[in-house]
């Protein structure tokens, strides 16, 4: 008797995004990095609207001005707003709508006189924190859809030389997203799961003769583990 198996691994390449939550591979990320958070320049006022097919995807974290929101192992966030502004004392845009960067003043913690962070999860209350520079949001909550967050800093001096620019604010809005390792070798690089990886399987089977074939559509699964189908064509000689 000739036993033969087929079988199906997940490829590398994920399908295109068909909606805002739809889930991505590590290699459709980019690397959220708290040293991000150390921005020299801000424009007077950008706005960045993504549509679906243009929208970054973050992974670990997002950075804003001296603030970082970081998120699960296994989550990454599809970003669909963005916003940086640079504002007077009065809270109005002290370098009107120009898109232009200004060049911030350099040591200017030691003037820093509020520092707060207003988020929004899921779409429910809005809510406001004073906070510590350097600090992080965590989004941990495997059930949260979209978050949305501003930080606001604010100084006793010009943050931009021969301006009226004494603060700083940034806005995100995102989507979370799962994310999912990719290899066509199943067995050696399991998928994430949460904050953690699952026990890689063995595709060994006894008397039986095994040949890996890709994806025909090469997509990605929303599930948290690679998908492998198996086909047997059993072949019964007398």
């Amino acid at each position: 008797m000739l036993s033969l198996s087929i079988i199906f691994v997940q490829a590398g390449v994920s399908a295109p995004a068909s909606s805002w939550n739809s889930p991505v591979s590590v290699s459709e990320t980019q690397l959220g990095s708290v040293a991000s958070t150390y921005i020299k320049a801000v424009s007077g006022r950008l706005v960045n609207n993504y549509t679906l097919s243009n929208a970054p995807v973050y992974r670990q974290g997002f950075p804003l001005y001296r603030f970082f929101i970081s998120f699960r192992n296994d989550k990454a966030a599809r970003i669909s707003y963005e916003e940086e502004k640079l504002l007077d004392d009065g809270g109005n845009l002290c370098l009107g709508e120009s898109a232009e960067k200004k060049t911030l003043q350099q040591g200017m913690d030691g003037n820093l006189i509020k520092f707060t962070y207003t988020s929004q999860v899921d779409g429910g209350f809005i809510m406001t924190f004073p906070t510590n520079i350097d600090s992080n949001f965590a989004i941990q909550d495997n059930k949260t859809q979209t978050f949305e967050l501003t930080v606001l800093a604010g100084y006793n001096i010009s943050i931009v030389a021969g301006t009226t620019c004494k603060k700083v604010e940034m806005t995100v809005h995102g989507t979370m997203v799962t994310m999912f390792q990719t290899n066509p070798n199943v067995t050696s690089q399991p998928p994430t799961t949460g904050n953690h990886t699952a026990e890689p399987k063995s595709t060994q089977t006894n008397a039986t003769e095994t040949i890996t074939v890709p994806s025909q559509a090469g997509k990605l699964l929303p599930l948290p583990a690679a998908v492998v189908l198996f086909a047997f064509i059993n072949t019964f000689r007398d």
